[in-house]
């Protein structure tokens, strides 16, 4: 089990801590100030008692919300334990002289290990007090995470994580570290400045111990303006989200180009305005609006209509998108000769049940187990979305157990550990066909 203490805390800016987004105020001094104002935030919530979140969770999660692949971040950050405590150490006695090493700086933790644990963590936590499933997983981008609307208002989720830090080097009300919590807020106060009807949320996860047991400090800052300032402004679809909706649209009609158009893939390699770019761009640019109906009918009826009324910038999106668009000589290798990850998910080995249409599909070995994702119909995220309500202790409770599996929903996917005997599998896609999944 992996114990995580949470705290919820809430600020709404005021009109004075949004001037320290001014260009004419020193970053330094404003990231300063900012800290200081948070000092008022309200807690909303903090758990008496850890959180006890079961391993396979974790690894589910880590199948729906990191950037970066890794296979177990948990084992990651056991390994990163061992050489920090000294448990590894190289040279290795008896194989390599000493040469007079008499001291071993400590291996760093890994950026991408902490980081993904962070996004575990801002996942799990996000989808039960932030909104029911993530909208768009932006990319390399701020933020991390935008989640479907509540109450008409979207939220932006960003991840931090980090691990023990010097008490020098920390805030001294959160114990987060100044310089990273400094930039949180001015990201913050800059685009809702520009967006009031915003919430933008932080989730900073400490990795605080790894033996003998794991243990996490998370805390979500709730961020926004006041009424005041909201009701000055219209209300419009930022456009993260319709930049991420056109993206979403893109990356599947890029699957329908390449398995309908191969021979013009080399085309898209070259970032030039030539007619037979265009040409190519025109076939790209008419599949991706074809798919923007697709993901928006594939999204829970509430929040369809919210969504639609922005299809002419969804539509200019993706053409401003698509002429940017450049394929690289890695995703090109990568698809003739099937071994990147994108292929295989076009053309999965088979592996028990695992087609889109009876829903089971295979990922990969782990532990002494198989990875599986269950994909719900359309009706049962229906469902999900509608039952949603915010609510901390759902954070680490299970979906459903069926046939002793225990399923995990990670956004709008199920994932469950299995040793993947046929009737075994069977039972769950039985389950899966009852509930309408």
């Amino acid at each position: 089990m992996i114990e995580v203490n949470f705290e919820h805390w809430h600020y709404i800016f005021s009109e004075e801590d949004l001037q320290n987004g001014s260009p004419h105020q020193r970053k330094d001094i404003a990231k300063s100030k900012l800290r200081s104002a948070l000092v008022h935030a309200t807690l909303v919530l903090k758990t008496e008692q850890p959180i006890l979140f079961e391993e396979e969770h974790i690894i589910c999660a880590n199948e729906a919300f990191p950037e970066a692949a890794i296979a177990d971040p948990l084992a990651d950050i056991e390994v990163w334990n061992e050489w920090r405590s000294g448990v590894r150490i190289f040279p290795y006695p008896g194989k390599y002289a000493k040469l007079s090493i008499t001291h071993q700086l400590p291996k760093t933790s890994s950026t991408s290990s902490v980081g993904v644990i962070g996004e575990i963590m801002a996942g799990l936590f996000g989808q039960a007090i932030v909104g029911y499933d993530v909208l768009v997983r932006v990319i390399a981008q701020w933020p991390d995470f935008i989640f479907f609307p509540v109450n008409g208002r979207y939220s932006f989720l960003e991840a931090k994580a980090f691990t023990p830090q010097p008490d020098s080097y920390l805030d001294e009300s959160f114990k987060i570290p100044k310089n990273v919590l400094g930039e949180c807020l001015l990201e913050a106060i800059s685009h809702l400045t520009i967006d009031p009807y915003v919430k933008v949320w932080y989730a900073f996860t400490e990795i605080q111990q790894v033996v003998p047991k794991i243990k996490f400090s998370v805390k979500f800052f709730e961020l926004e303006v006041s009424d005041e300032r909201r009701n000055k402004h219209p209300k419009i679809t930022p456009t993260p989200v319709i930049n991420g909706l056109a993206e979403r649209a893109i990356q599947t009609a890029i699957i329908d180009f390449i398995n309908n158009h191969p021979e013009l893939l080399s085309v898209l390699s070259k970032l030039d305005r030539s007619n037979h770019r265009q040409a190519v761009e025109k076939i790209l640019i008419s599949i991706s609006k074809e798919r923007i109906f697709s993901v928006l009918a594939n999204m829970p009826g509430k929040y369809k209509n919210i969504i639609f009324l922005d299809e002419d910038r969804i539509f200019k999106s993706v053409q401003e998108q698509i002429k940017r668009f450049k394929l690289t000589d890695t995703t090109e290798k990568g698809l003739d000769n099937k071994s990147n990850d994108t292929y295989y998910w076009l053309q999965p080995e088979n592996e028990n049940i695992q087609n889109d249409e009876q829903g089971i599909k295979f990922i990969r070995k782990i532990w002494q187990k198989k990875l599986y994702e269950l994909k719900p119909l359309h009706s049962m995220i229906e469902m999900i979305a509608n039952d949603w309500k915010p609510n901390i202790k759902n954070v680490n409770k299970h979906y459903q157990i069926v046939d002793s599996h225990k399923l995990w929903r990670c956004g709008s996917t199920i994932f469950f550990l299995s040793e993947g005997r046929p009737e075994n599998l069977r039972v769950i896609e039985e389950y899966r066909e009852h509930l309408g999944m």
